[in-house]
């Protein structure tokens, strides 16, 4: 059964060095998804986390570069990630989100996304 969303991660060597890459595939299987998430700034917000995943399905840009990149406020990235939340595909959520806090004061600093979780990671 083919996945609505396939995740590749690579390595590219060449001249200037090594390069990492990560591609996100959608499958026709996804446009049955897509109207379920096209809300707001929902599939932009999905978007940029993609486009700052590490090779581990893990994004880290703050609330700021998110509404940045979608030429939005604040207030449009946490109504668009409160809602990815709530977006399950096939069962799965696509999105988990949490904050992390430092050593020493306990304060939040980052914000960590998962994109597309294993069941291991939920």
């Amino acid at each position: 059964m083919q996945s609505p969303i396939s995740i590749f991660s690579f390595q590219e060597y060449g001249m200037e060095g090594t390069q990492k890459d990560i591609f996100v595939k959608l499958s026709r299987k996804f446009l049955a998804i897509l109207p379920h998430i096209n809300q707001g700034q929902a599939v932009q917000v999905l978007q940029v986390l993609m486009l700052h995943m590490d090779g581990t399905q893990h994004s880290y840009p703050s609330i700021n570069r998110l509404a940045e990149c979608i030429g939005k406020g604040k207030q449009a990235v946490y109504d668009a990630l409160n809602f990815l939340e709530r977006v399950q595909i096939e069962g799965k959520p696509i999105l988990l989100r949490w904050k992390s806090r430092t050593k020493e004061d306990q304060k939040f600093y980052n914000s960590h996304y998962v994109l597309f979780p294993s069941q291991s990671q939920i």
